[in-house]
């Protein structure tokens, strides 16, 4: 129950039934997944729709599932959270590294390792960014937002070998990708922003196509009785 009460429960299992839905999963891990994001996030549970909605919209728009989204989420959604980062934003993120090849652990530790770098450079990373113009203060997540910076950095032309100085082996892929990719990330978490209802909507169209598939599968039924009954 994820720590929800028994009214809360009986408030978010609709959604977690339009989720599942929605991405083919059963009704306990889409309620699972869900609840560990709105957790990771430090959202409340009447934000549980939200959360539900920027993961179906986000799944739709990217190369990534609900379960890999999940999985990237519990690694960065934490440290996501406590810079600021929104459940849309950090979703976007995790939808462009997908789209990259990033997908499941791999975005999440990435996208990690990105605001980690950025929130608490080492001093020859500072170093480094001093060098091209950019202070402490214009990487600071919490004070800019993470859109904000990520244009600040991509516009300064680090070096591959200063690039990998400054975010380290694991998060600098994931940095790359994400500063070769701030017009696309703004566009993603304006329309993440807009994703109301996108849980209902997509359950809705998996719905009628699974309904179009019995009424197809029934009529091959019945033709093949008929068939039978002909020879």
């Amino acid at each position: 129950q994820a720590g929800f009460d028994v009214n809360e429960v009986m408030s978010a299992t609709p959604t977690a039934l339009k989720l599942a839905q929605a991405c083919s999963l059963d009704l306990a891990a889409a309620a699972d997944i869900a609840s560990n994001v709105l957790g990771g996030m430090r959202l409340e549970v009447d934000q549980f729709n939200r959360v539900a909605d920027v993961m179906a919209e986000t799944a739709a728009a990217s190369n990534t599932n609900i379960e890999q989204l999940g999985q990237a989420l519990s690694f960065a959604a934490p440290v996501a959270a406590g810079a600021g980062v929104s459940i849309e934003l950090a979703s976007a993120a995790i939808g462009k590294l997908s789209d990259a090849g990033l997908q499941g652990t791999r975005a999440g530790t990435g996208l990690l390792g990105v605001i980690r770098q950025l929130s608490a450079p080492s001093k020859e990373a500072t170093g480094i960014l001093n060098s091209y113009g950019l202070t402490l203060e214009d990487v600071s997540i919490q004070s800019n937002g993470l859109q904000n910076v990520l244009e600040k950095v991509s516009k300064a032309g680090f070096s591959a070998a200063d690039m990998f100085k400054i975010f380290g082996s694991e998060a600098q892929p994931a940095a790359a990708i994400l500063m070769s990719n701030v017009e696309a990330l703004d566009e993603l978490n304006t329309q993440l922003g807009k994703s109301e209802g996108a849980a209902d909507a997509m359950a809705k169209i998996m719905s009628s196509g699974l309904s179009a598939a019995f009424k197809g599968f029934n009529s091959q039924v019945s033709e093949s009785i008929l068939q039978l009954g002909d020879s």
